[in-house]
């Protein structure tokens, strides 16, 4: 595989160590820090590194400096603790998995081996529930190290997986052996309580940016240190900047680097230096790793190109000031001309999230195929999703689903990408206010043709109308003389029609006669047979009524069967409905879900109509209320004392006052708190 002494835009990956200079005191520094405690927050700007520190710095570091330790007999043991590296992603409705699955997902794959001699843990419900105590316990995490990278991502998720995450990383880090394990202790060998009583020395460090640093209060109840040990990584100095660019390029090619080995000049890299620590995109007193590891692989690009030989001058220095918007757009161009308007969608409209109210901007993590199907109109396939991870503007993450996440590789690129969102949203509204100028000429024309059309029907008219008018008067004329004619006609024709008339009268009078005796006879006839058909309709609406009599009592005694059937399926039904919440109320009280268990006996106390019966479900309740406080009150007590343990009392107390205020008369808690209150 071919090796770049930069990485870009990428952070650095582990295998990549051997190149990571610059951060030697800050890599020395926190590593100390992680040793001594068990809680630490790594925060600063992003593009200072942080995420490189983690990969080419701590998780190297660890594998090849073990710790030590105090052992039984008071002396020093090196023991070598394992990081597990994990990042949530930002949360995807419908994609995203739980944070706490992601985490014990990833340390299945730490420690993808199950030891014997805790197999039998795997009979425990805690073991199925997903319990992460118990996961760890089960593979024998003896020495661990999480490191949550990124960790501003995890507050995109709802609140109850975020709760879920939070109690349960703490009791894996405080709580050396759960009150669900002490109660069945009696039960044990010997060689299952040895294998518990083992501790779990587990640490964990939360990587976040500055900016997001108060989100963090959210996780004080459970994780009361979380911001008490914590390492801010800053911008690069100019000496620890020099040593970031020029160590990389001093390495030999055999080490298998695709460029020869380079050097910088003198006043070339004091420009680089000086323009980066000055510039709008730098930071005021330091340097940003970022941006130095773009401008440093441009120079590795010349280099293998041969458009740079030997050292990078002065006169090979590019517009550091505009490096980004200049990076972002030399990237696209190298993609084929046809695609770069689906490549600009997916990066502006897809994976960018600009609210112009309030002027946020952020990066998006969006699933390959969802990107492909939103922008598929517009020319998105795969290939285009590949061709844009080449250029280093896109980065690929594997999601639960067995597919991948794909992201704009770094937040310094965001500014540049908005600034030509922006830019290209004029440019489109310029195209539409030209599209509807050019549209609203075409109209203007259409308009004056028909018009014209208009004027010429109109001249058209008006010739038709005095020819019209000469016509008319012609056949005025002409009626006149018809008229004449016509008059003379119909004093023939009245005097005919006269004599006519007369003779047709006394015709039509006979007539008449003969048609009323006709008539007379045939009404008779109908008379005699609408009697006899009414006789038969009577005669048939007797048998008819009969019928319907007999037929609604059927009716009604079928309603009275089904209504007593319904009855009985209903009272089935309730009883069925009250076991089923007694079973789960029963289940959830196994699994210390009381709140779950009251709601189910509350729902199962609606359903009875027996006094007896709510009486007896109301005990339920109030036996699980107390169950929940003693539960409350054994979890903040067992935390505290390990916390007290840990000389952590400000931690201890806050877990202490809690398990007091449930059961104000337990001696042991109050012992411990004096202890505490009086050690500060």
């Amino acid at each position: 595989m071919s090796k770049y002494r930069y990485p870009g835009v990428k952070p650095f990956e582990t295998s990549e160590a051997n190149r990571f200079f610059g951060r030697e005191r800050d890599l020395s520094d926190f590593y100390r820090l992680v040793a001594m405690e068990k809680l630490v927050l790594l925060f600063g700007k992003s593009g200072y590194g942080k995420s490189s520190l983690l990969n080419a710095g701590i998780i190297p570091l660890f594998a090849a400096e073990p710790l030590e330790k105090e052992d039984k007999n008071g002396g020093l043991e090196k023991v070598t603790f394992k990081p597990v590296t994990v990042r949530f992603g930002n949360f995807v409705e419908g994609h995203s998995s739980m944070p706490l699955v992601k985490l014990q997902e990833k340390l299945m794959e730490a420690f993808p081996e199950e030891p014997p001699e805790g197999a039998f843990l795997d009979f425990f419900p805690e073991k199925k529930t997903g319990g992460l105590w118990f996961a760890c316990k089960r593979r024998s995490m003896q020495h661990l190290v999480l490191l949550f990278d990124q960790f501003e991502e995890f507050f995109s998720y709802p609140q109850d997986q975020q709760y879920a995450f939070r109690l349960q990383l703490a009791e894996l880090l405080y709580t050396r052996i759960p009150q669900t394990m002490r109660d069945r202790w009696a039960d044990l060998s010997k060689d299952e309580k040895n294998y518990l009583s083992h501790p779990m020395e587990v640490k964990a460090v939360f990587v976040i940016r500055s900016d997001r640093m108060s989100e963090l209060n959210k996780l004080s109840e459970e994780l009361p240190a979380i911001l008490h040990k914590r390492y801010e990584l800053k911008a690069l100095t100019h000496q620890q900047a020099r040593e970031a660019v020029v160590r990389p390029a001093a390495l030999p090619q055999s080490e298998g680097f695709v460029a020869p080995s380079f050097g910088y000049e003198t006043d070339a890299l004091s420009r680089i230096i000086s323009e980066l620590s000055n510039s709008d995109q730098g930071a005021a007193a330091g340097i940003e790793a970022f941006q130095l590891q773009v401008l440093c692989q441009h120079f590795e690009q010349e280099v293998i190109r041969g458009n740079i030989s030997g050292a990078v001058k002065h006169s090979d220095l590019p517009e550091i000031a505009h490096i980004f918007e200049a990076y972002y757009k030399s990237q696209l161009s190298l993609l084929n001309s046809s695609v770069q308007p689906a490549a600009q969608a997916i990066i502006e409209e897809g994976l960018l999230y600009d609210d112009p109210a309030t002027g946020e901007a952020r990066r998006l993590s969006v699933d390959a195929d969802q990107l492909v199907h939103q922008f598929r109109n517009r020319g998105a396939d795969p290939e285009l999703l590949r061709q844009l991870e080449n250029t280093f503007l896109l980065r690929r993450e594997a999601n639960n689903l067995g597919r991948y996440n794909y992201e704009i590789s770094h937040d310094t690129l965001v500014a540049p990408i908005l600034k030509y969102k922006r830019a290209h949203e004029i440019e489109r509204k310029q195209r539409q206010t030209e599209e509807k100028a050019k549209e609203a000429e075409e109209m203007a024309r259409a308009e004056q043709a028909r018009v014209r059309e208009l004027e010429r029907l109109n001249e058209l008219a008006k010739k038709n109308a005095v020819f019209a008018e000469i016509n008319q008067k012609k056949a005025e004329t002409n009626a006149r003389r018809a008229n004449l004619v016509a008059l003379l006609a119909s004093v023939l024709a009245l005097a005919s029609v006269y004599f006519w008339y007369v003779s047709r009268l006394s015709q039509m009078e006979a007539e008449q006669n003969a048609k009323a005796a006709l008539t007379s006879r045939m009404w008779s006839d109908s008379l005699l047979i609408i009697s006899q058909s009414a006789l038969k309709s009577a005669q048939r609406s007797d048998s008819m009524s009969r019928v319907n009599v007999i037929r609604a009592r059927e009716s009604a005694r079928l309603a009275e069967i089904n209504l007593a059937q319904k009855v009985v399926a209903e009272q089935k039904a309730k009883q069925e409905q009250c076991e089923k919440y007694r079973s789960e109320a029963l289940n959830f009280r196994n699994q210390k879900r009381f709140i779950d268990a009251i709601q189910a006996y509350k729902n199962a106390q609606q359903l009875v109509a027996l006094p007896a019966e709510k009486r007896v479900l109301q005990k339920d309740i109030d036996r699980c209320v107390a169950e929940a406080a003693e539960y409350d009150f054994e979890h903040n007590r067992d935390i505290g004392m390990t916390m007290k343990a840990a000389n952590d009392c400000l931690g201890a107390l806050h877990y202490l006052r809690k398990a007091w205020k449930i059961k104000n008369g337990d001696k042991t808690v109050l012992d411990a708190i004096r202890d505490c209150e009086s050690r500060k």
